[in-house]
């Protein structure tokens, strides 16, 4: 664990010695903290306090193909041509076609949706996707991709081949080769100049109707209502809360907050969602996985349903499907990350130094393989790959597509990674090994999804675990940020810091003398340590804690107290309608997580070893 020098930084980071004249309007607590994670400048550091959609970079001539979408859009309703939002079945994917229809609509455009059905014609613009959407909309001049197309060459080809237009907004890394679209907007391809190339799919799309609202001259059209979207989108596509993000999903919390939207009251209702007043990790946790579940194991255009919907009584009647899928989803998560956590123990326990983990399963389900390896990748701190034979889908029978095993197996998935692991650089890389050999693959950093024959599986997971081994690794240790010697400014630090979340996480502090005076033990899995720092009592929370067994064990029943040294993220706790500040343990100073190590405790006066605990 890195020390904290006499400034409050990490001896080992490059914060060196805070001027005096660093925010000096600001609780010292807020200047260490942002000194430390960076900034020098004091109108910067304002900046990112305070952000203000008036400091949000438009789209102009820097976004590559801008022009050519604008004027394609434009030539589609002066001639009133059908145009189609094609759409994603995440959450990134239903937030950015809703506000793609719902904008093109309200500004005089003829438009339907589409969206592809994940296991029976995959993820993008496949030809298989595009040859049904023709089917169901054939006179369809215009194609809108978002949060997808930047790598479906195939499908492309094959709707320009029926003479279809296509722009494609993504924000998925680009491939070598583009994409044969009319346009492609996306900050990420290399002669791109617009400055901010961390936005989520949704943000692509919200920077298009920016500039279309300019080009139309509808200056009475309100953008403000749509941040609500982009705001959900961008956050639990887990996209860096930094830059435009930044800007964006601030603004966007406050326009959520407000439900003026059927569908999130909808869904806030029947999910019996308690807070008042959501921050921007509950978007990912209480939102986004009831837009997910229809995703993964339904129809997704449930949750764009719901988002568009225009009354409480069709809203809520959606939100109640989307909480079926929901539950369904669990149940369906919990028993097969059961499964794969054992079969990636036995990899483990075959080769404990592998870089990486690939597990798979037949029995997996198409749509939940990425939580799983979520889960893998978060208890192994290790990339995870998990796959699933996809001739075994029932759907795909059910769809028409195949007759079982009437072809070769195809094995397909999802990864995960922790960072600073790049998932797409490694499957490129593994992909090059393999000689092309994979089928298809792409993604982002932490998040990447793969389909392999089933002839190709041993030759991939030792080109993945090489390619995953040759990245440049870093220590991935529970450091801390500042050790916390005041708790002036603390009550108002998390409010000044949202939205918290990818890239600008909660505040990491490193609590010395915590004098501990209970432990509790919640379902044999999770620890609370409840007690004093700095004369005020604190709660510290751990779920799946490695600790439990040994904590457990500690003598506290004479009274005593035991001072401990604890590295824990600050966070708000709700519970019946009541918020609190407490703290998430992340470590304990001189413990490994087996518990085997030595760690000096001080009890009242006197100074006592606690050796290993079994």
């Amino acid at each position: 664990m890195a020390k904290p020098n006499s400034e409050g930084c990490q001896a080992s980071s490059r914060c060196g010695l805070m001027p005096s004249d660093f925010l000096p309007a600001w609780p010292p607590i807020i200047r260490q903290l942002l000194w430390m994670r960076g900034f020098r400048d004091s109108a910067e550091a304002e900046r990112y306090l305070e952000p203000r959609l008036t400091d949000l970079p438009f789209p102009n001539s820097k976004m590559k193909d801008l022009d050519m979408a604008l004027r394609t859009l434009m030539e589609a309703r002066e001639r009133r041509h059908p145009v189609i939002i094609f759409g994603d079945f995440d959450v990134d994917g239903a937030t950015s076609t809703s506000l793609l229809f719902q904008s093109l609509r309200d500004l005089g455009w003829d438009c339907s949706y589409f969206v592809p059905h994940r296991i029976s014609e995959g993820y993008g613009i496949t030809k298989k996707a595009a040859e049904r959407l023709l089917q169901d909309y054939p006179k369809v001049k215009l194609i809108v991709s978002c949060d997808c197309g930047v790598s479906s060459h195939e499908g492309i080809e094959f709707l320009r081949s029926k003479s279809r237009k296509v722009i494609v907004t993504d924000h998925h890394e680009v491939p070598s080769k583009r994409v044969n679209a009319d346009a492609v907007l996306n900050p990420k391809q290399p002669d791109c100049f617009y400055p901010d190339k961390k936005l989520a799919g949704v943000g692509v799309a919200f920077l298009l109707v920016m500039a279309l609202r300019r080009a139309i001259e509808a200056r009475d059209y309100s953008l403000r209502p749509l941040l609500d979207l982009v705001a959900l989108g961008t956050v639990c596509d887990l996209a860096e809360l930094s830059g435009a993000n930044r800007i964006l999903v601030k603004s966007g919390l406050e326009v959520l907050n407000q439900f003026n939207r059927p569908g999130l009251r909808g869904i806030r209702k029947v999910a019996e969602i308690q807070s008042k007043k959501l921050k921007a990790k509950d978007l990912g946790f209480l939102l986004g996985p009831r837009l997910n579940a229809v995703g993964r194991v339904g129809d997704p255009r449930l949750g764009i349903d719901c988002l568009l919907s225009s009354s409480d009584h069709e809203a809520e009647s959606l939100a109640e499907k989307l909480e079926a899928h929901n539950n369904r989803r669990r149940q369906m998560q919990e028993t097969q990350t059961e499964l794969a956590l054992e079969l990636a123990e036995e990899s483990i326990r075959d080769l404990p130094t592998r870089a990486a983990l690939v597990v798979k399963h037949a029995d997996f389900h198409l749509g939940i393989v990425g939580l799983i390896a979520s889960r893998i990748a978060e208890k192994f701190k290790r990339p995870a790959c998990v796959l699933t034979d996809l001739n075994d889908e029932h759907a795909l029978v059910n769809f028409g597509v195949l007759e079982p095993r009437d072809r070769p197996l195809i094995w397909k998935g999802s990864l995960r990674a922790p960072k600073p692991y790049h998932l797409a650089k490694a499957l490129s890389r593994t992909n090059d090994l393999m000689g092309s050999r994979l089928l298809s693959f792409g993604g982002h950093a932490q998040a990447a999804g793969v389909s392999i024959r089933e002839e190709d599986l041993k030759v991939f997971e030792g080109a993945f675990l090489g390619a995953v081994a040759a990245q440049k690794t870093m220590n991935l240790s529970e450091d801390y940020e500042l050790e916390l010697n005041s708790l002036e400014g603390l009550d108002e630090m998390l409010e000044l810091l949202e939205p918290i979340g990818q890239a600008n996480p909660a505040p990491r502090f490193l609590l010395r003398g915590f004098q501990l005076r209970e432990v509790r033990i919640m379902k044999e899995l999770h620890l609370k340590l409840l007690g004093s720092f700095k004369g005020r009592n604190w709660s510290v929370l751990q779920f799946r804690s490695p600790w439990v067994t040994m904590m457990s064990n500690l003598d506290l029943q004479s009274g005593g107290a035991i001072e401990l040294n604890i590295v824990a993220e600050l966070y708000e706790n709700v519970w019946n309608s009541r918020t609190s500040l407490e703290f998430e343990l992340k470590d304990i100073q001189g413990m490994e997580e087996d518990g085997r190590s030595i760690y000096e405790f001080k009890k009242s006066a006197n100074e006592i070893s606690a050796g290993p605990i079994a």
